[in-house]
């Protein structure tokens, strides 16, 4: 049980990270609204900011992590990945991301473009394409543009993403690596681009 509970802690650890900030925003600003003033309408409203931002990332965080997942589609799928604060700086193409996805596999895909935005520190493009039969690839692009170090390996040995937990900010990797075994998915690089100047494409598909 010992690596069961260290993903426990990160897990949480993680999610007091996330929290914190829009939490403490919250608080400030009524802070700000007790004491009136003409500031009071400004403090209304970055209260009600900061508050859909804590939503959102529990939204997110619900259909990606939790285990009773929904069906979703393009569009929902995209509903979720513009609300992650990290995703302001990036484009998503999911044109070619076709009908809905079963529950694991749209839980897999989440977790994927989740890892993926964390990929682009800088900002870039995200690309889903692919079906629930066929698989989905998610192809990222973008000023430093890199897949997490030690991923390749994580991908190829499902295993040995249980002593590749370290830390909440480390953790997405392993986690994605963990989900998609636990759901009946396969994870697996694609050819790179060309001299290797754009990270290879993974592709998310039945096992």
């Amino acid at each position: 049980m010992t690596a069961q509970l260290k993903l426990a802690e990160i897990i949480s650890a993680r999610l007091c990270h996330d929290m914190a900030g829009p939490i403490g925003t919250v608080s400030a600003s009524l802070e700000m609204l007790s004491d009136g003033g003409p500031d009071a309408a400004e403090a209304l409203e970055i209260a009600r900011d900061a508050a859909k931002a804590m939503l959102s990332r529990l939204r997110f965080v619900r259909a990606a992590w939790a285990v009773d997942g929904a069906e979703l589609d393009a569009q929902s799928i995209r509903g979720y990945c513009v609300d992650v604060p990290q995703a302001r700086k990036i484009s998503f193409q999911m044109d070619h991301l076709q009908g809905s996805l079963g529950a694991p596999m749209s839980r897999g895909v989440l977790n994927v473009a989740l890892l993926a935005i964390e990929s682009l520190p800088r900002g870039g493009n995200i690309s889903l394409s692919g079906s629930e039969n066929d698989g989905v690839v998610v192809a990222i692009d973008g000023n430093h543009a890199a897949w997490p170090n030690g991923f390749a390996a994580l991908v190829a040995d499902a295993e040995s993403a249980w002593p590749a937990l370290h830390d909440s900010r480390t953790l997405q990797a392993p986690l994605t690596v963990l989900i998609a075994q636990q759901s009946g998915l396969k994870l697996q690089f694609l050819m790179a681009g060309p001299n290797g100047a754009v990270p290879p494409p993974l592709r998310l598909a039945k096992a």
